[in-house]
């Protein structure tokens, strides 16, 4: 459900809490009171300022078109004979 947002980025928002409270307690190491107070601050920051696209799926797939077109020119034959028996 976080790919979109994470791939393009966002506008100004205020996120849910739990999800960045998990990714605080996840990636940080923090708990409790301390990572709930993290997640808050970096809700708020995201409501000031929303965030920036990290485009991953745009570059992983720039990175390796030609190596995808390869592979869906070479699956061609094989659909054409399935289809046709």
């Amino acid at each position: 459900a976080h790919a979109v947002p994470v791939e393009i980025g966002t506008k100004p928002h205020f996120p849910p809490l739990l999800p960045l409270q998990d990714w605080v307690e996840r990636k940080l190491g923090l708990e409790g009171a301390e990572a709930k107070s993290v997640a808050f601050a970096i809700a708020r920051k995201i409501s000031k300022e929303g965030t920036k696209g990290a485009h991953m799926f745009q570059d992983a797939f720039a990175d390796n078109e030609s190596q995808v077109q390869r592979m869906l020119e070479a699956a061609i034959p094989r659909i054409v004979k399935r289809l046709v028996g």
